[in-house]
């Protein structure tokens, strides 16, 4: 009696998919049948490629129903192949086949090129650097060489070199780039390839330049106008296109740049307090980017009035006093008490206005007299002067002698002593008013720069130099 024959089915897995060039590809057919009692499968399973047998393989029982057959191949070119599987029973089985695609990664996927610096600027040092990872050559680092060039030049070969387990880099630098487009490309030629990489870039080269600020006038009052010019460079031509101004993180403007590289933002908007002004250059087709250092921009208050002498250089000789006038004016409608204090006076001077609060009116002003004192200086010159007080003692010495010698005159001494009474006194004389004046005083001082706040004045003074 003739058994019916069982039922099979296969199925083929490949591994890995997608695989590298020259990576090792196992197929795997598992054939599975439905006989009963459990009987694994037996036969031959062929692989083929289109009309090409790769290869017979028996199959081996597994466990129950089922049988395996496997197939490993690295000779793939890349690209998609249809692999077949066909089981051709032994006994009673019938026979199966299944068809599967593995994708086998060639060398145009597997190179890449960078450049350091893109855009660069005319002169700078570039580098390229060209890579390959293993799906060009295997699981292991690729190695070969990469030629670099930027149309027919060709700086050489530049051997590759493993950056991990599976990939290969080679660097190439040059800063002789002219200005403009570039394309440069990378060729790799692969020890493992029977085929060549490519990768390319477009690099740019462009001028640099530099941005500077500038602001007029600086410090400056809220509500006047401040000028802020923002000016960009280049070494061998004027930028073009607009510039950013900001203040801080904050764009107060973008202005378009004139025929000499520059533009100006008149602003009366700035807020009373410290302001750091830049200005940012985005660039053009032929000049990179650039920003400026910051610019510190002061905007104050205006005065609430203003101070003037009427005679802003005074004269004082020594142990003298003087009388000036001061004029307050008010300004923007500034109307309160100004309190007026002396600022820092050389030493035995001293001064007091009258008087030393004046009220000001709404746009009015006030005359205040302003008096200068050098009267408090008895013993000053003795003070300053050693030599003067020594000459002053010695005088003081000398007046008695002096002073017997007229005596004797009186009493009809010897004539020759009398001379000698006579130089001792006049000695006398002279050192008394040798120590007791000169020029060790302080004859004349000048008032400096006065300053003014709200409600608070003072007017400070220069010691004058000793003559």
């Amino acid at each position: 009696m003739r058994v019916p024959a069982s039922q099979s089915t296969l199925v083929l897995t490949p591994s890995p998919n997608p695989a590298a060039y020259k990576q090792s590809v196992t197929f795997t057919a598992t054939v599975t049948s439905t006989a009963s009692p459990a009987s694994p499968p037996s036969g031959i399973v062929a692989f083929t490629e289109g009309a090409s047998i790769l290869s017979n393989q028996t199959l081996v029982p597994a466990t129950g129903n089922t049988a395996v057959a496997t197939y490993s191949i690295s000779t793939l070119a890349p690209g998609v192949h249809s692999i077949t599987a066909t089981f051709s029973p032994s006994q009673r089985f019938d026979g199966d086949s299944q068809t599967v695609q593995v994708s086998v990664i060639g060398n145009s996927t597997c190179g890449t090129l960078v450049s350091s610096v893109n855009p660069g600027t005319l002169g700078q040092p570039i580098t390229f650097t060209g890579s390959v990872v293993n799906t060009c050559g295997g699981l292991a680092a690729p190695t070969g060489s990469a030629y670099f060039s930027d149309g027919t030049k060709l700086p050489g070969a530049v051997a590759l070199t493993a950056t991990s387990a599976t990939a290969s880099a080679a660097s190439f630098s040059t800063s002789s780039l002219a200005l403009g487009t570039h394309t440069i490309t990378a060729a790799f030629q692969l020890n493992q390839s029977s085929q060549n990489a490519t990768a390319a870039l477009l690099q740019v080269v462009i001028l640099p330049t530099s941005t500077g600020i500038t602001a007029s006038p600086n410090p400056a009052t809220t509500g006047s106008n401040v000028s802020i010019t923002a000016t960009v460079k280049s070494p061998s031509s004027i930028p073009a296109g607009t510039v950013s101004i900001l203040d801080g993180s904050v764009p107060l403007a973008s202005l378009p740049l004139d025929a000499q590289g520059s533009a100006t933002l008149n602003t009366s908007a700035l807020a009373v307090g410290v302001h750091s002004l830049s200005a940012t250059y985005p660039g053009d087709a032929a000049h990179t980017g650039s920003t400026s250092a910051p610019l510190l921009e002061t905007i104050q208050l205006p005065p609430d009035f203003t101070l003037a002498l009427s005679n802003p250089q005074l004269t004082i000789q020594t142990q003298h006093h003087t009388t000036t006038s001061v004029t307050l004016s008010s300004l923007n409608g500034f109307a309160d008490t100004v309190s007026l204090t002396c600022g820092t006076l050389p030493q035995y001077v001293s001064c007091s206005f009258t008087p030393s609060a004046p009220t000001l009116a709404s746009g009015g002003s006030a005359s205040v007299a302003l008096s200068v004192d050098t009267d408090s200086v008895p013993g000053y010159a003795m003070h300053l002067d050693p030599t003067r007080r020594s000459a002053a003692t010695l005088a003081i010495l000398l007046c008695p002698v002096g002073l017997l010698s007229f005596a004797g005159l009186r009493s009809r001494v010897r004539p020759g002593v009398c001379l000698w009474g006579l130089f001792f006194a006049f000695a006398c004389l002279t050192g008394i008013l040798s120590g007791c004046g000169g020029k060790a005083l302080p004859s004349v001082f000048r008032p400096s720069a006065f300053h003014h706040r709200r409600r608070r004045a003072h007017i400070r003074y220069r010691s004058p130099r000793l003559a």
